[in-house]
């Protein structure tokens, strides 16, 4: 997925946290700093949780968390 990208996760009991990822400019890795939602909170967040990533083309991949353990992506 080509940078960069927003990372969404919205949790059954209404948990969201929203997190831009952009290439970090003095190494190698990411910088990422929550614009929405506690990151405190995503141990908090009860399945089945939905999760968005959109990247800089537009495009999107989801996927769902279920409380079977399935992860589905699409």
């Amino acid at each position: 997925m080509p940078l960069p990208y927003l990372f969404v996760a919205v949790s059954l009991n209404g948990s969201v946290i929203g997190v831009p990822f952009i290439e970090a400019k003095d190494s190698d890795g990411l910088n990422a700093e929550p614009l929405a939602g506690d990151p405190s909170a995503i141990a908090a967040m009860a399945l089945p949780i939905n999760i968005m990533i959109v990247y800089a083309t537009g495009n999107a991949a989801q996927a769902l968390l279920s409380t079977s353990g399935e992860v589905s992506i699409h």
